[in-house]
């Protein structure tokens, strides 16, 4: 609820290319992660992959959020989804409450779900930036099918899972750190650059 309180001066700071005098300030090491993966997204070619680990309360969605704001502007196709559905929905209804300007937004925050719809539609890579907040979390099975791991990584260029394992709210999990590394190695998708960062 904090961090979807400062939304609209986040919003506000990120439009203005200010978003480090945000009042929802990120601590050094959250703000080398974003660092890192921000220069990584506008500095090298092919697909990409990040896993950002962290336990509760190390900053993992302040970390998707600087993400998806600062990279918001440049005009590439962005998607913010969440393991279960409601984060997106309050993240949306927070924005269309606070923000009458910033509608603008609304498109690039789906649950996995509408994402999956999106993915079914598209025969290509068709998203620039994918955020996965909660990726521990991400359903295999629902109405409408939730976007597949694969199809995931499949169809962005660049894909952010932001993760803790531990807090994962099913028993037959798919989505592991130890998943995606495995789908990186594989003979499909042997050339995505994958880079890790742990928050305590």
């Amino acid at each position: 609820s904090y961090i979807t309180e400062q939304i609209k001066e986040f919003v506000d700071r990120a439009d203005d290319g200010d978003l480090v005098q945000s009042s929802l300030v990120p601590s050094g090491e959250q703000q080398r992660a974003i660092d890192a993966i921000n220069i990584s997204i506008n500095s090298i070619e092919g697909k990409q992959i990040h896993i950002v680990q962290g336990g509760p309360g190390t900053g993992k969605t302040i970390v998707g959020l600087f993400l998806l704001f600062s990279n918001a502007q440049l005009g590439s196709t962005i998607r913010y989804i969440a393991g279960n559905s409601p984060s997106p929905r309050n993240l949306v209804t927070r924005i269309a409450d606070e923000m009458e300007d910033y509608e603008d937004f609304s498109p690039l925050i789906k649950t996995a779900g509408l994402l999956g719809v999106e993915a079914r539609k598209s025969d290509s890579e068709f998203i620039d930036l994918l955020i996965v907040d909660e990726a521990q979390s991400l359903l295999t099975y629902g109405q409408p099918a939730p976007i597949k791991l694969e199809d995931a990584i499949r169809k962005s260029r660049i894909v952010v899972f932001l993760m803790d394992e531990r807090q994962s709210m099913h028993l037959k999990n798919e989505v592991t750190a130890s998943k995606i590394r495995e789908i990186c190695d594989s003979e499909e998708f042997g050339n995505i650059r994958l880079e890790e960062w742990r928050l305590q």
